[in-house]
C-alpha cells in the first residue's frame, strides 16, 4: 500500500520539484535583469557626462570663446557636435529601454511623426549637411 501511495504521489512530487526549480530560475533571471538595468543606468550616465562637457566646449569655440577659427576647424567642431548628439541619443535610448524593462517608463506620449521622418531622411542622405 505504501508503494501504491508513493507511485500515486510521485507525479505531484515531480511537478513540485519542477515548480521549485522554475521559481529559482525566475529569481536568478530577475536578479540578472536588475544588475543589467543598473549597468545600463551607470553606462548611460557615464557616457552622457563627458559628452555634455565636450559639447559645451565645442559650442563655446564655435561662438568665438577661443578666438577666430579657420573654417575647416569650425566644420570639424560641427561634425563633433553631430557625433556627440548621436551618442547622447544612444544614451537616452539605453535609459528608455532600462525604464521600460523595469516598468518605470512614463506613459506613452504623442510623437511628431513628420519631424521624425524628416530627421531620419536628412541623416541618411549622403552629402547633406545637418544643422548643429
Amino acid at each position: 500500500m505504501l508503494a501504491e501511495a508513493v507511485q500515486t504521489l510521485q507525479p505531484l512530487l515531480d511537478r513540485t520539484a519542477l515548480l521549485d526549480d522554475l521559481q529559482d530560475r525566475q529569481a536568478q533571471l530577475q536578479a540578472r535583469g536588475e544588475v543589467l538595468q543598473d549597468l545600463i543606468y551607470a553606462f548611460s550616465h557615464d557616457l552622457r557626462t563627458p559628452l555634455m562637457a565636450n559639447a559645451v566646449n565645442m559650442r563655446a569655440a564655435l561662438k568665438g570663446a577661443y578666438g577666430p577659427l579657420p573654417e575647416d576647424y569650425r566644420a570639424t567642431l560641427h561634425n563633433g557636435l553631430e557625433a556627440n548628439a548621436a551618442l547622447l541619443a544612444l544614451a537616452d535610448q539605453l535609459l528608455l529601454v532600462a525604464k521600460y524593462e523595469s516598468g518605470n517608463a512614463d506613459e506613452p506620449r504623442s510623437v511628431a511623426l513628420r519631424d521624425v521622418v524628416l530627421g531620419v531622411t536628412q541623416q541618411v542622405q549622403p552629402g547633406r549637411r545637418r544643422a548643429a
